[in-house]
Parts: C-alpha cells; structure tokens; sequence
C-alpha cells in the first residue's frame, strides 16, 4: 500500500525512469550499493567462518558473543547518529566549501567518541562480560577488547563512506571493502595458528585500518582536504583516547579490586571514564578547533545540548532572526 501511494505521488518523476539511460544507471548504483553492502556484512561474518574452520565451535561462541556486544554497543550509538547524518551529508554535496571543513570535524568527533568507548570497554571488559554473558564467559574478554577497537576504526571512516555513497563514487569503497575481506582472511590464517581467536580479532583491526585509510584518503582527494586538516582533528582523539585508557588501568589495578561487584566496578569507572574524556577533551582541542567547533552550536538547540557544549568549553552562539554571534 505504501509503495502504490508513493509510486502515484511521483508518477509524473517516474515516466522519467523509463528511459533507456536512466534505467541503466539506476540498475549500475543498485548493483554497486548491493555488493557494497554484501561486502560490508561479509567483513564480520569472515571472522567467525575462519574460526569455525581453524578452531573449536566453543571459539566461534565465544567470537560471536563478544562481537555481538560490540554490534549492539556501537551502532545504538553511533549508528543512530549515522541514519540521521546520512541525509544531512547527501543533501549538501553541491557545497564542497562546507563539506571541506565539515568532514574533518566529523572525522575527528566520531573517532574521539569510539575511541575513548573502546579504552573503556579494553579497561572493563572481564567485567562486561562477567555482567552480560555471565562468569563462564570469561574468555570472551579479550577478544571483546579487539573486536571493539576493529569496529570503532570501522566506524571512524562513516562520515568519508556516506559522502562517496552520496556522489555516487563507488570504486573506493568497493577497493576498501574487498581490501578489508581480503586482509582479513589472510591475517587471520596467518595468525590463528600463534594467538587463536586473538589473532583473528588482530587480523580485523589490520583490515579495518587499511578499510579506513582508503575511504579517508578519497574523500579527501575528491573535497580536495588538506591532509594536516585531518591529522589535526584525529591526533587529539588518540590523545584522549591514549590518556582515558591509561588512567583508567591504574584505576582499576590499583583501587577497583576492592569493590566486589562487577557492576558497581562499571558504574564507578563509567563516572571516572566521563571526567577524563571531558578533561583530555578540554586540553586536547585546540582554540581553532574550539571555535570551529562552537560555530556549529547555537542557543536554539536542546538546553540539554547547550549544556553539554558549555562543560566541554564549547560555547553556543547567540542567534536572532538576523545573525549568529
């Protein structure tokens, strides 16, 4: 019902999509975002098909639990944002002096985001897992830490994979996506042998970094962004992430032990985990970075947001119906 209401509303646009040309070209974009997407879903059924084939089924168990704590963690998060930024990017791509100093600040925001999750999940995982999948889990840790890191690099490249989607410039990301399949076979046969399921989870941080390299590297070359634009957004998002982690291990080495509960030791570090980003944050971002960043921020969005914004240094700018200042 709701495709004959939408097919009668365009039925004048549809006409159009009979021509010889049209239909070429749409059936050429659907093909290649099929495969795209068949690619994508394969890179993290690859892991799990290696390990079935190398190792045990109880790895494969514990691979498929850990990576499915990953899944539901990162895209109820980030993948929520990406639906929204999705359109937001596709519809602005006639506007490459915006997108040119837009897609590092996003480069740099998502990668400080999953990053920092992921020092907090390496920290935490034994306890995760205890709370999530039980104590007979236990082994599921290591690889929990590994496969969110993989995942996290993944997600990093979205806002360059959304654009190239956008203009319809596939040969990229079909490269990065078949790269990424590719290289992780390999290293994980590679090292599967040494480490286990361990090595396998190191093989797909491997091809998420090659995966993320291509699609940064072209969509800088097609917004023509200086690569210092990138380096200089990503860097501070290491550097928090880096500090998060390590604070967070003297933390939970040194004074966590005492607290018997696993899940009072997760909301305890969450706390500590929040007040280190939002400190590394402030130290970490730049007054160009700041005031780029606050531009984008005015008073007419969510006092919730506003709020936020001012406890990370940022300060939202004052709009009428004129100007913003």
């Amino acid at each position: 019902i709701v495709s004959v209401g939408c097919w009668w509303k365009l039925r004048k646009r549809w006409l159009v999509s009979w021509h010889g040309v049209h239909i070429k070209r749409i059936t050429l974009i659907s093909a290649q975002m099929s495969l795209l997407r068949g690619l994508d879903t394969l890179w993290g059924q690859l892991p799990l098909i290696v390990a079935h084939t190398q190792l045990t089924s109880f790895h494969v168990g514990l691979y498929q639990r850990a990576q499915t704590l990953v899944d539901v963690g990162i895209y109820s998060t980030s993948g929520q944002f990406t639906a929204v930024l999705y359109p937001i990017l596709a519809s602005r791509q006639d506007r490459s002096d915006f997108l040119r100093e837009f897609t590092p600040l996003l480069l740099g925001l998502y990668s400080m985001f999953v990053f920092s999750a992921s020092a907090y999940v390496a920290v935490m995982a034994p306890d995760i897992v205890a709370v999530i999948l039980g104590p007979r889990w236990g082994a599921a840790a290591g690889p929990l830490s590994l496969i969110m890191i993989a995942i996290s690099i993944v997600v990093v490249s979205q806002p360059a994979g959304i654009q190239l989607e956008a203009r319809a410039i596939f040969k990229p990301r079909i490269i990065s996506a078949v790269f990424a399949a590719v290289c992780l076979v390999l290293c994980s046969l590679l090292l599967v042998g040494n480490y286990g399921l361990m090595g396998i989870a190191i093989a797909a941080i491997i091809s998420g970094i090659g995966m993320t390299t291509i699609n940064i590297v072209a969509i800088a070359r097609v917004l023509a962004i200086a690569p210092r634009n990138i380096v200089v957004w990503l860097l501070p998002s290491i550097v928090v992430a880096g500090s998060l982690a390590g604070v967070l291990d003297i933390i939970y080495s040194y004074f966590m032990y005492q607290v018997g509960s696993p899940v009072t030791r997760i909301m305890v570090m969450l706390v500590v985990a929040i007040l280190v980003f939002i400190i590394m944050f402030r130290l970490s971002i730049g007054q160009r970075n700041r005031t780029l960043l606050s531009k984008y921020l005015t008073n007419e969005m969510p006092r919730s947001m506003v709020f936020i914004a001012k406890i990370m240094g940022l300060r939202a700018q004052r709009c009428d119906a004129n100007s913003c200042k």
